[in-house]
């Protein structure tokens, strides 16, 4: 009989040896793989990129955190599910047919997305597949996915930055007549701006992508200077072509690092007009500070004068009811000299750009027929006036008076300077400019004075818009200046030259107005007017002045309520604006001005303005609401109580209608 092996006793080592090894052996295997397994999600959740595993049949096999919260949903959850559950089936057709390509070639693909979420919001993706095969053998996509929206609006940002930068270039070149071109390394336009190389016959709207070397026909001392530049060599000199002195700068451009040259830059600049606009900018800033001297002087002398007409005024009237002759013709003949300030002060004001009332829609030609009888005799018969108007009949925009005060000026400059039995032309023509740096592009109407004096030389032509400057015909007083503040003030300027046959001409521009003629008659009878009494609120920083109006607009029966100042004016106005029926305030005070207090009302009452001097648009007084009328510095005592009387007039039609 076969003897049975012993069993094996617990704990005994008998039979264990070689099972046990495989145990241990398929353990350690097992703790292994479990580390490469935590490595690898660590690493996966480690990448701050989004990650994403799929299977043929577009379900998620994998997703790491980062991927979760670019969708908003946790991994868990999103495990076995499709793309159908967290987009809009319009963007999953893209995303399959891209795994599907990338399952199919076996190929890497990279692609940009936009995602839309559920709440509306979008994302722009910059995602990488790649094929990889899973432990059963099957093949699966692994994506990366990487958030560029920031890219996407950084990258928007400095296109729209760089076409903001090549409209301001656009604008500078054409109004500095500079012309610039910059090419790339390869030596191709990338820009190219500015009338000056237009001048040069380089055409500037379709020139990117074209060589410069096609240049060199046109301009052949720019070529060498381009490949030098291009080599990393500067160049700056003057260059002479087509008649004209050019200050031509090339230079290299290098890349972000500043090693390397990425292309080159042209600046051409046209010397003469280089010197032109130097002259204007020195010649305008001379003219500024006059203008600013002269209002000033203005301002201070339309209050006195101001003192002075309401004085004689009152003291005619009183002398005229005792009959006394002799002393009302000495205040007459004070009045005129009054006048005869007031004009002077009304010429320094216009020169200043400050010339203060409401501005009207005229036609020039009905305005300039009449004169001609008084023009001829001004110049007292010694030189002919010949007046030739253009066929269109000019509207301008101006002050009342102002183009009368225009071409007097203008005719007896002319005339002073023109010799004996010579002619002066008094002309007028319509002109369309194009902005260059003075003037806004538009239409204007031209008021041409042209005399056959001894030809006026540059340097004194560059003057001669100044107050009493001595231009050779003798002191120019205030005339031409006066000119020259008209045409400012207007949005026009007035400019002197010598034509080709060695005249002297002095012209006007002046901007034409679309608008219709002004109405200069209100429908208000002077009878009527009168009838009208009303609550006025006085505002007037000049104490004596102050008390005349008070008292003059109290002797035509109004109720007068002043104020020194436009803070207590607009402080008592608060409460009491309902009480009122017009405020006759000064622009000019201390602290709170006419204007601001205009501003500050509202518009809730009716405004007249007095102003001789103001640093405002005088055209903007006007133009605040309640406004009704710009009364300029002196005024009569009649003309003030008119302009006060036609406010009630309308004011009472305004309310009786209302009824």
């Amino acid at each position: 009989m076969r003897q049975e092996p012993a069993a094996q006793q617990p704990g005994s080592g008998v039979g264990q040896g070689g099972e046990s090894g495989d145990v241990d052996d398929r353990a350690r295997r097992i703790e292994a793989l479990e580390r490469r397994v935590a490595l690898l999600e660590s690493i996966l959740e480690g990448i701050p990129d989004p990650v994403f595993v799929k299977d043929a049949a577009h379900r998620f096999v994998y997703v790491n955190h980062a991927m979760g919260r670019a969708v908003g949903h946790d991994p868990t959850v999103m495990i076995g599910r499709t793309d159908l559950d967290f987009f809009p089936a319009r963007q999953v057709a893209a995303f399959w047919d891209r795994d599907d390509r990338v399952l199919q070639g076996g190929d890497i693909d990279a692609h940009i997305e936009q995602a839309e979420h559920s709440d509306g919001s979008q994302q722009v993706f910059s995602t990488r597949r790649a094929r990889v095969i899973g432990p059963d053998g099957r093949p699966l996509v692994v994506g990366t996915v990487r958030d560029v929206s920031r890219d996407a609006a950084r990258h928007a940002r400095r296109d729209q930055e760089l076409r903001v930068v090549r409209e301001l270039l656009e604008q500078v070149t054409r109004q500095a007549r500079i012309g610039i071109l910059l090419v790339d390394r390869r030596g191709y336009v990338q820009h190219m701006s500015g009338p000056d190389l237009a001048k040069m016959g380089i055409g500037t709207d379709n020139a990117a992508g074209i060589h410069f070397h096609s240049f060199g026909g046109l301009w052949p001392e720019v070529v060498p200077r381009i490949d030098a530049a291009l080599r990393g060599q500067s160049s700056s000199e003057v260059l002479h072509w087509r008649g004209r002195d050019r200050q031509v700068t090339v230079r290299p451009v290098f890349d972000e690092g500043g090693d390397q040259v990425a292309g080159a830059v042209l600046v051409s600049i046209d010397l003469a007009v280089l010197d032109e606009q130097e002259r204007r900018r020195v010649h305008q800033e001379r003219m500024d500070s006059l203008g600013r001297l002269a209002g000033g002087v203005a301002h201070d002398l339309n209050n006195l004068l101001s003192i002075v007409m309401m004085g004689t005024s009152t003291l005619r009237d009183a002398l005229s009811a005792a009959d006394v002759q002799a002393a009302a013709a000495q205040v007459s003949l004070l009045e005129r000299s009054v006048e005869r300030g007031a004009r002077l002060s009304r010429q320094l004001a216009a020169f200043a750009r400050r010339q203060v009332g409401a501005a009207s829609v005229i036609d020039l030609h009905a305005h300039l027929r009449p004169a001609r009888s008084f023009l001829e005799s001004l110049i007292g018969g010694v030189v002919e006036l010949d007046i030739r108007l253009c066929p269109q009949q000019p509207r301008v925009r101006v002050l009342p008076g102002q183009v009368e005060q225009l071409v007097i000026n203008l005719v007896l400059h002319a005339s002073a300077g023109a010799p004996p039995g010579s002619r002066v032309v008094l002309e007028t023509a319509c002109e369309r400019l194009a902005a260059d740096g003075e003037l806004s592009p538009g239409d204007y109407v031209v008021i041409r004075v042209v005399d056959a004096g001894r030809s006026l030389p540059l340097e004194v032509r560059e003057r001669l818009f100044e107050p009493f400057y001595d231009a050779g015909r003798g002191p120019t007083g205030m005339g031409l200046a006066t000119c020259y503040g008209i045409a400012r003030q207007a949005g026009g300027r007035a400019v002197a030259r010598v034509d080709a046959q060695g005249l002297n001409v002095v012209e006007v521009f002046l901007p034409m107005s679309s608008s219709e003629l002004t109405s200069l008659d209100d429908g208000i009878a002077l009878g009527e007017a009168r009838r009208h009494t009303g609550r006025i609120l006085l505002v007037e920083d000049e104490d004596v002045l102050r008390e005349q109006l008070t008292e003059l607009l109290r002797t035509a029966g109004h109720l007068v309520v002043s104020y020194e100042n436009g803070r207590r004016a607009a402080d008592w106005l608060q409460v009491h604006a309902e009480d009122v029926d017009l405020v006759l305030s000064d622009v000019m005070m201390p602290g709170l001005r006419g204007d601001e207090l205009v501003r500050e009302v509202g518009g809730r009452v009716p405004f007249l303005l007095m102003s001789g001097f103001t640093t405002e648009d005088p055209g903007e007084l006007s133009s605040l609401p309640g406004v009704l009328d710009v009364l300029a510095k002196p005024v009569r005592p009649d003309i003030l109580l008119r302009a006060v009387q036609r406010v009630l007039a309308r004011k009472k039609r305004r309310r009786s209608g209302a009824r």
